[in-house]
């Protein structure tokens, strides 16, 4: 698969050497200002922005067998949260994807200040046209991919592209929405994808699934964690909300809290009325 000129890569990428790799064209502007980034945190957790990476995932990924010398990637690094604890518990080193320019600056300031900006690396991603330019052919040992899926223009082609970076043997590790099989048009639907931060094009998880396998994919685990997500969305901003009700708060930090819990919230109905849902899915490339 052709993938374009390659950018200066650590080989392996991991041992903090070489040029920053750089990624997909950076986009020009950013849905996550400084306040919507702290009140993230707030609700979610330092370096935090969602139930994926503060709730699910972290637990996720003692199946995929970390250890320093595999080179991992994570698509949607957002904060860089995720990648810094699998650094911190496994001493593997990192490159996290992010397709929001404000969160990759504030993932990369925050490695710095843990003294891990040679250790956990991230770089830019298109959502529009995904791809990974600067990761060479059949180099990585284990992928990461959540936060992500709803924005793709194209998400067989991000399947393909995956398949053309991963070595053989090599293993992802998914935690995505998708869309339920029938709701294309539901009227939820629309409302849910409007107020994402960037709109996609949405798969079905069968679909999905047989394009894997298509690449090549053997998968292993696919499971529905609706009902652990849709928890975990309501176990956090219940305690936020509690927390800030209770004490003296400004109007506009209350109504930014509000608005934001809306879309959590839109996010829980679209769930609880089948129109998307939250699966989990492992996979290893057999070529």
């Amino acid at each position: 698969m052709a993938l374009g000129k390659a950018a200066t890569v650590p080989r392996p990428f991991g041992t903090g050497t070489g040029k920053k790799a750089t990624g997909g064209g950076v986009l020009s502007s950013t849905r996550w200002p400084q306040a919507r980034i702290e009140l993230a945190q707030s609700v979610w957790g330092e370096n935090q922005l969602c139930p994926e990476t503060a709730a699910l995932m972290r637990s996720w990924t003692t199946v995929l067998g970390l250890d320093p010398a595999m080179n991992v990637i994570e698509i949607g690094a957002g904060l860089g949260g995720l990648s810094r604890y699998m650094h911190l518990q496994s001493g593997v080193y990192t490159l996290g994807f992010e397709s929001d320019p404000a969160l990759r600056e504030a993932a990369e300031t925050s490695a710095s200040q843990w003294g891990l900006r040679r250790k956990t690396r991230f770089a830019s991603f298109d959502a529009q046209n995904p791809e990974f330019k600067g990761v060479r052919p059949g180099t990585i040992d284990r992928a990461l991919l959540h936060s992500t899926l709803p924005k793709v223009r194209n998400p067989l082609k991000l399947v393909a592209e995956l398949a053309g970076i991963m070595r053989n043997g090599g293993q992802i590790l998914i935690g995505e929405v998708f869309l339920k099989s029938g709701a294309i048009n539901d009227p939820l639907l629309s409302a849910w994808q409007d107020a994402q931060t960037h709109r996609g094009v949405m798969a079905t998880v069968d679909d999905f699934e047989a394009e894997l396998e298509n690449q090549g994919f053997e998968v292993h685990v696919n499971a529905d964690m609706t009902p652990e997500y849709c928890s975990a969305i309501s176990q956090a901003w219940t305690t936020y909300l509690a927390k800030i009700f209770g004490k003296e708060t400004s109007v506009k930090s209350l109504s930014a809290a509000l608005a934001e819990s809306e879309c959590w919230m839109l996010t829980r109905r679209a769930m609880k009325n089948n129109v998307i849902e939250f699966r989990r899915i492992t996979a290893t490339l057999r070529q």
